[in-house]
């Protein structure tokens, strides 16, 4: 087996759909995956006669590379069986506390919170989610509890995540300290079950938030029926997070202060992926053109996030490990920054495995890289294979690893019996211009049937668009992180 990880992601990601069309009984897809684990252990450590070891153990490793694949399918099936069920326990709960009327919960908040919306509503995600005891009076006072009206034992916990929707006054109520993640806060109001999609082709916003792990929605209009709890395991938690979204929300506001609105909501977008001051001609444009994916932090921003990094501090004389160091930790803070979306989780993950060349002298295959980032990706977040997010970034990816090599042969041009005035012109060609039209082609071939299926359009000028635009990205994001840093350190 030449590419291993490419087995491996293939394995986990069918296990994935797999387990999501169909659901068995929890023992069943756990034993299976004990069962091929312990076999596979079994052939692992069992010992063969001297005589014929070299072909015994030909044959063991050929069986248990099988049986490790079988137990990483039934691995990957059990884990999206779980999170079937637990898809299914939240709607029944939420269903459930819809009748109960308002009640109190507690929960942590899991996402950096972000406006949507022509209201400037605030939206969070809340994980870890229990329903308290409360009469629906409001929120009790602290250390107070208040048993008139007794929520079941068995729906006090909520199975899956919530989406918090805090308009406009109670959005204002938090002030400029809006919560960040790993906070806690209490709330008075009721769960409410996912939208439900009115027509086939429609956007399902309903399984979208499923997506992501929300199981209900929870709006709240009155300030004080959100606040606060004081809890010094968060506080200690959060410190870093709560400084890193500080300087996020400095950048923010220091690009709102310097730019017009509609080239700040550009570069809000273009840098951390904030869309929300974006106008609606600006967005329309960008689809039609097909370069949307600028507007959205993706891959392709990590990258040229990397490059910059690596190449100023290269520009500084730092060494090449040095320099690689600078750059897994600015790409973790990126990640950090951005909420770790897949697509940034993805190219942060192939970054530090392309770094490894620099870091241990060896050569990287970029198939195997893509593979493990997708292998990890996959089995950290079982949720993650039915992003879009997740199927653009891994879809262009694999497409440039795959297609780019064949189509930079048939756009480049050969230099035999070529005079040396347009060997110098053909070799530019080769590089810059053949280079740049391969991935471009690569990548828009390998996404075409995504944005048929997602967005029913498909933009051939996107192929033009991509190769003019990608470049003044890049520039434009390295002038933005150059103004963010400097807005941190000298705000006039």
């Amino acid at each position: 087996m030449k590419r291993p990880a490419f087995f491996l992601a293939c394995t986990v990601l069918a296990g994935a759909v797999a387990g999501r069309v169909v659901v068995v009984p929890a023992a069943a897809g756990l034993g299976a995956f004990l069962l091929l684990l312990t076999a596979g252990v079994s052939l692992f450590l069992r010992r063969s006669a001297p005589a014929a070891a070299e072909q015994e153990n030909r044959r063991r490793r050929a069986v248990l590379t099988r049986v490790l694949l079988g137990a990483l399918f039934c691995l990957a099936f059990f884990q999206q069986n779980e999170t079937v069920r637990h898809e299914r326990l939240a709607e029944k709960q939420a269903l459930l506390l819809q009748s109960e009327g308002p009640y109190t919960l507690r929960a942590t908040v899991a996402s950096e919170p972000s406006r949507q919306g022509r209201g400037g509503r605030l939206v969070a995600i809340l994980r870890d989610v229990v329903i308290l005891e409360s009469s629906g009076d409001g929120l009790p006072a602290p250390g107070e509890t208040n048993a008139a009206k007794e929520i079941p034992a068995p729906i006090r916990r909520f199975a899956g995540r919530v989406q918090l929707s805090l308009l406009r006054r109670a959005g204002e109520g938090f002030g400029k300290e809006l919560p960040v993640a790993g906070e806690r806060l209490e709330i008075s109001g009721t769960l409410r079950p996912l939208p439900e999609v009115v027509h086939s082709d429609l956007f399902d916003y309903g399984a979208y938030l499923r997506t992501q792990g929300v199981g209900a929605r929870l709006s709240v209009s009155d300030p004080e029926d959100v606040r606060r709890v004081e809890d010094e395991g968060s506080k200690a938690q959060a410190s870093l997070y709560r400084l890193l979204m500080r300087w996020r929300r400095l950048t923010l506001t220091r690009l709102d202060r310097a730019l017009p609105p509609e080239r700040s909501g550009l570069m809000r977008a273009l840098l951390l992926g904030e869309t929300g001051g974006l106008e609606a001609r600006t967005r329309e444009t960008f689809v039609r053109a097909g370069v949307a994916h600028l507007l959205a932090v993706s891959g392709l921003h990590t990258g040229m996030l990397a490059l910059i990094v690596f190449g100023v501090c290269r520009i500084l004389q730092a060494p090449p490990r040095l320099a690689a160091w600078v750059t897994i930790l600015l790409l973790a803070v990126y990640c950090v920054l951005v909420g770790f979306r897949a697509p940034v989780v993805r190219a942060s993950i192939m970054a530090v495995c392309l770094a490894v060349p620099v870091l241990a002298r060896r050569a990287v295959d970029t198939l195997t890289v893509l593979s493990i980032a997708a292998f990890f990706t996959a089995l950290v977040n079982p949720l993650a294979p039915f992003r879009s997010d997740f199927q653009f970034s891994y879809a262009c990816a694999f497409g440039l690893v795959t297609l780019r090599p064949a189509l930079l042969e048939l756009f480049s041009f050969s230099f035999r019996d070529r005079p040396y005035s347009i060997r110098r012109f053909l070799y530019l060609h080769n590089q810059w211009i053949a280079g740049g039209l391969a991935a471009v082609v690569a990548a828009q071939l390998a996404v075409i049937p995504l944005l048929s299926i997602y967005f029913h359009q498909v933009s051939l000028i996107g192929f033009v668009a991509n190769l003019l635009m990608v470049p003044f990205a890049g520039v434009l994001l390295a002038c933005g992180w150059a103004f963010s840093l400097l807005a941190a350190l000298a705000p006039a």
